[in-house]
């Protein structure tokens, strides 16, 4: 779906922006799984991710990822 949503990124960009959003998403289980403190706000933080997630997507430049990688501070 990235490249779909962000053709201009090369495969290995799509895959990184994917595994970024997949380990994200992987992140919030201690806090929104069931019986969690946060689980009763899971329908608002859900919209929150696929708000900053589908952001990412669309936005993020192949510059951009690749000053991810290099762990540089991105321009703002």
């Amino acid at each position: 779906m990235i490249g779909v949503i962000n053709p201009s990124l090369s495969i290995t960009d799509r895959e990184l922006v994917g595994v970024f959003i997949s380990a994200s998403m992987e992140g919030h289980t201690p806090f929104v799984g069931p019986g969690k403190e946060w689980e009763k706000s899971l329908p608002k933080l859900t919209n929150i991710a696929a708000y900053s997630f589908l952001h990412l997507a669309k936005s993020v430049t192949k510059n951009d990822v690749a000053a991810m990688r290099k762990g540089l501070k991105l321009a703002s």
